[in-house]
Formats: structure tokens, sequence, C-alpha cells
């Protein structure tokens, strides 16, 4: 056997070479993460003086209005205004149920009796406008075009 003939991977050892690229791969990872957490992003610490002193702000700017909320909820104008607006809802109230009753009675089955033949159809002129898009003849583009105005123009009956 001559020495052309010698595997290298059977007959030399390749720890030494194993062991420099793993060392040079674990650098590269640590140099990786690095750059990563700290090199390219520069601002991490500015976000977090920021998001720091920015609590802090709202912590004192909450106390600061609670206290400016209940002045004006004290005052007499805001209790006048408070009276009044209470007695225009209790005044109204009557009225309101009257017309909560007649939507819900009249208006919301009609509506929900709509929807289904509306879809079908906004889906079917759908369809066809895609039809004209993707279309290269312009005899079949009109012909689509008057088949969605059909639609538009018709009169569907509905129970």
């Amino acid at each position: 056997m001559s020495d052309q003939d010698k595997d290298p991977v059977v007959h030399s050892s390749l720890s030494k070479h194993l062991f420099i690229w793993s060392v040079l791969l674990v650098l590269s990872m640590a140099w990786g993460l690095y750059d990563e957490i700290y090199g390219i992003r520069p601002w991490k610490g500015y976000e977090a003086r920021f998001e720091k002193l920015y609590s802090q702000y709202l912590a004192t700017a909450k106390t600061g209005e609670a206290a400016t909320e209940r002045q004006i909820k004290s005052s007499p104008e805001y209790q006048r205004l408070d009276r009044e607006m209470q007695a225009a809802e209790k005044a109204s109230l009557p009225e309101a149920s009257t017309i909560d009753k007649e939507v819900n009675e009249n208006l919301v089955p009609k509506i929900l009796a709509l929807n289904d033949p509306f879809q079908v159809t906004r889906a079917h002129i759908g369809s066809l406008t895609y039809e004209i898009e993707v279309s290269t003849s312009d005899s079949h583009k009109n012909s689509l075009r008057q088949e969605i105005q059909k639609l538009k123009d018709e009169v569907q009956k509905i129970e």
C-alpha cells in the first residue's frame, strides 16, 4: 500500500482539526451573540432609562390628574350638570326603550332576511369582476359587465 492509497480519515487523527474548528465556531457564536445584544442595538440602554423615567412620570401625572378630577367633580357647576344629565336620561328612557323595541322587533329581522341574498349577489358580482380582470377578450369583458349590470338591476323578493 503506497502513500497515495492511504485514506486520511482512516489513517490519521482529525482531533486537532475538529478542536480548532469547534473553538472557532464557539468564538464566532459568542461574537454573534455579543453583536446581536450590544453591538447593533446601542439604543437598548436608552430604552431602559426612558422606560424607567416615563413610568415615574406617569405615576406622578396620575396622582395629579386624580386630584384635578376630584376637584372638578366636587364643583357645584359639575354637580348641577350631572343632575341635569341624569334627569334627561330618565326623561328619555321610555322613548329610548320604545325605539329599541321597534328596532329589535321590526328592523333586525328584516336586516337579517336581507343578508343572505345580498351576500350571494355580492359574491357573484365579485367573481364576475375577477373574470373581467383576468380576461383578455374585450367582447367577453363586455358580456361580463352586462351580466353584472343585470345582477345590479335585478329585484329580489324576500319573505
